[in-house]
């Protein structure tokens, strides 16, 4: 493992304080020789493939099979208008195929040999007839041919109903009470569909021998809302019919099914999504064709899961469940028994789960539907065989709107653990290791409009405390060293807190100050050593400052104030006498108004410097790089295009020169990567679904001890984002 990096201390003070550094907080050094000599490839082992090219329409199946005969899994998503095929490569990622006609089939779609030639086919459905795109076997399909159909199917399975080694379907239409059932002929074609009765509204399919009679049966879930809901168990005869249907009551509206064997007793069970619930429930089977009564299980509020997938994490292991939503991608870890952990969230929204090994390492990944919309991506979470990917994690915090997060070792355990902040409430998550957090174990109520976190050893007991900044001032929190807090106090500010808090020593008394913007001024509060500060002494700026950083702009050894109000095009620099007080503000003037502001030396030449996200009122917008003098003033130049609403800096890639991560508008994390010279190419670009907000603000910090600088992103949905930086995991 490679050391962290000494300039890393240069990005912010916070960078320090989240990760439970001394009361005193040393200047920022110069980048040191310890960087390693050759970088990696950064965080982000999510993938995202556009296959939109102009399609309006969302994807409405999702298919993965060897369609080319390489060897590699490939992928098929299918939209009303169109059939996009995605190849695999030998190394799980994917390059566009050609698109194909899918004879303007709108619904679902299933991969399986048809006619028997030992190609992989698509069969796609439409209102009144299932189209069937047999495989050349190089990537490419046939003109589409019509079977008969009697519904739009919503979801379709293939197996062999009859005995006959042909591959039938079985589909269920989303707003009909039928299960239509298409007998293969082995040459492409089917015998004309029959229907059997289920339920309102028949929406979700799943197929195994529940009562172990060596046929197979059908279940089918049925959407009754507000009547009632259930999952229908359809026997089959082994002739491809099917007798009368048994109903189990389900707790929530139910969207899709799966069948498996969870407890490992030989007796296959089903697992049932509800929609408006969010909730999983697990019925385990007696082998006889009937289930017991369910187990449940929640992901976190206000998500509403569209599918569901069952599957072993790697070979050997147990069979999990992946259950895909509003909000993200859930996964829960069998632990053996056939019961469940707590899911596991994985960002952004998604739909229509695949399952396949499309990198070939043995352990299986996920593929989803994906994008604003739904319709213009498909994304692909890579598996490290233990129920966990490779991706950014979404942590569920009990709330809604989580507004901030920050970092800390609050139990002694040597593990970096989360407080979280909501509208209202600061709860705490204990680290599980390796990155992973727990639910929230301790939850604080606080004044409304929480603003942002800092943490530091406020009282100098050795434990770390948490300061929020509220509308109505600050509140602090002294750690009781177990992961607990007790409230220490209100402060009130000179104005309405609008801004995160900055912990810092500012006089050089060896105790942790506060600095943090209100209305118009930026206040400073000298810590008295027991978790209590002073009067706010506010240094006004005639402007309500936006975003705001510390940092030694003039190489004095004193900490000073860099910050940016979002209206007038500049920026200012507040340079520290280091007792406290702080000089007149220097006004660097921008072409465009700020937004952010981040702190590096991204030229290598020993003097801060900062990027900056600015726009225009026409719109207009870029990355501005202000070169520091070294005594506080800046020189502008652009750095890069694009219209960004936070930024932050780090050595992402461990080569010793700085990059930047900036937040976009449509929920995209751009990684920038930085040349030493105030220069940058670009990076990963990563999508985190429509429940982050560009106005949420990033926090960085090195979450799982591999000395590499990972990210921590709030959410609408009540979640917390964590991207883990695989740059200090080899």
């Amino acid at each position: 493992m490679r050391p962290l990096l000494r300039w890393s201390l240069l990005i912010l003070p916070l960078i320090a304080t989240t990760i439970g550094a001394p009361a005193r907080l040393a200047a920022p050094e110069s980048a040191g020789a310890e960087a390693n000599s050759r970088s990696c490839r950064p965080f982000f082992d999510n993938h995202f493939y556009a296959t939109n090219n102009g399609h309006e329409y969302m994807f409405t199946g999702l298919a993965a099979g060897d369609f080319n005969g390489d060897g590699f899994p490939d992928l098929a998503g299918n939209r009303q208008d169109r059939l996009s095929i995605l190849l695999g490569t030998a190394q799980g990622k994917f390059r566009e195929g050609p698109d194909a006609d899918n004879g303007g089939a709108e619904g679902f779609m299933v991969a399986g040999d048809f006619n028997g030639d030992g190609r992989l086919d698509l069969a796609i459905s439409s209102k009144t007839r299932i189209n069937i795109l047999l495989g050349n076997g190089d990537g490419t399909f046939r003109h589409p041919k019509p079977s008969p159909s009697n519904m739009l199917s919503t979801f379709m399975v293939t197996a062999d109903f009859n005995g006959d080694g042909r591959v039938d379907i079985a589909s269920v239409g989303g707003i009909t009470p039928n299960l239509q059932v298409s007998l293969g002929r082995g040459d492409g074609t089917f015998q004309d569909p029959v229907m059997y009765a289920t339920g309102d509204a028949s929406n979700g399919i799943a197929v195994a021998d529940f009562d172990g009679n060596g046929t197979l049966e059908v279940a089918v879930t049925n959407f009754s809302h507000p009547i009632g809901s259930e999952v229908s168990v359809l026997p089959g005869n082994g002739d491809g019919s099917f007798g009368p249907k048994v109903d189990y009551r389900v707790r929530a509206d139910p969207t899709a099914v799966v069948a498996a064997d969870f407890n490992e007793d030989g007796k296959p069970d089903l697992a049932v999504a509800g929609y408006l619930g969010g909730t999983v429930e697990v019925f385990r089977g007696r082998g006889n064709g009937t289930f017991r009564k369910p187990d449940l299980y929640q992901v976190p509020t206000r998500n509403s899961l569209w599918g569901l997938a069952a599957f072993r994490f790697a070979p050997g292991d147990r069979i999990g469940l992946a259950a895909t939503g509003t909000s993200g991608t859930y996964v829960f870890v069998n632990n053996g028994r056939g019961k469940f952990r707590p899911a596991m969230g994985y960002n952004p929204a998604s739909l229509l789960p695949v399952v396949a090994d499309f990198n070939r390492d043995g352990r299986m990944d996920l593929a989803f539907a994906t994008g604003q919309y739904l319709n213009d991506s498909i994304g692909v979470l890579y598996g490290k065989g233990d129920g966990f990917f490779a991706t950014s994690n979404a942590y569920p915090s009990g709330q809604y709107d989580v507004t901030a997060a920050a970092v800390g070792d609050f139990n002694g355990d040597g593990k970096r653990d989360l407080a979280v902040g909501t509208y209202n409430s600061l709860g705490i998550m204990l680290s599980e290791g390796q990155g992973r957090f727990g639910p929230v174990v301790h939850s604080y109520p606080i004044s409304p409009n929480l603003f942002g976190i800092a943490v530091g050893d406020l009282n100098g007991d050795g434990k770390l405390d948490v300061a929020t900044s509220l509308s109505g001032g600050l509140t602090v929190f002294l750690g009781k060293g177990d992961g607990a807090f007790a409230h220490a106090g209100d402060f009130p500010l000179s104005g309405v807190g609008e801004g995160r808090p900055r912990l810092a020593d500012l006089n050089g008394d060896g105790i942790l100050d506060v600095e943090v913007s209100a209305d118009a001024s930026l206040d400073v509060l000298l810590g008295k050593g027991d978790g209590t500060f002073a009067k706010p002494v506010a240094y006004a700026s005639g402007r309500v400052p936006y975003s705001l950083l510390l940092a030694d702009f003039n190489r004095d050894g004193k900490l000073d104030i860099a910050f940016n109000d979002g209206i007038d095009p500049a920026v200012g620099v507040l340079l520290g006498n280091g007792d406290g007080t702080f000089q007149n503000e220097i006004e660097t003037a921008t072409p465009q108004y700020p937004l952010a502001l981040a702190s590096s030396d991204f030229d290598l030449d020993g003097h801060p410097d900062l990027i900056v996200p600015v726009t225009s009122r026409e719109g207009d917008s870029s990355v501005l790089l202000l070169l520091g003098n070294g005594d506080g003033t800046f020189r502008v130049s652009t750095a890069f295009s694009g219209f960004f609403r936070d930024i932050a800096a780090a050595d992402f890639n461990g080569d010793g020169k700085p990059d930047v991560l900036a937040m976009s508008g449509e929920v995209l994390l751009h990684l920038m990567i930085g040349n030493g010279d105030g220069s940058f190419r670009m990076g990963e670009t990563t999508y985190m679904g429509t429940d982050f907000d560009a106005n949420l603000l990033l926090t960085l910090s090195d979450l799982n001890h591999d000395h590499a600088i990972d990210v921590l992103l709030p959410s609408h949905a009540g979640t917390v984002g964590v991207l883990l930086n695989h740059c200090g995991q080899k």
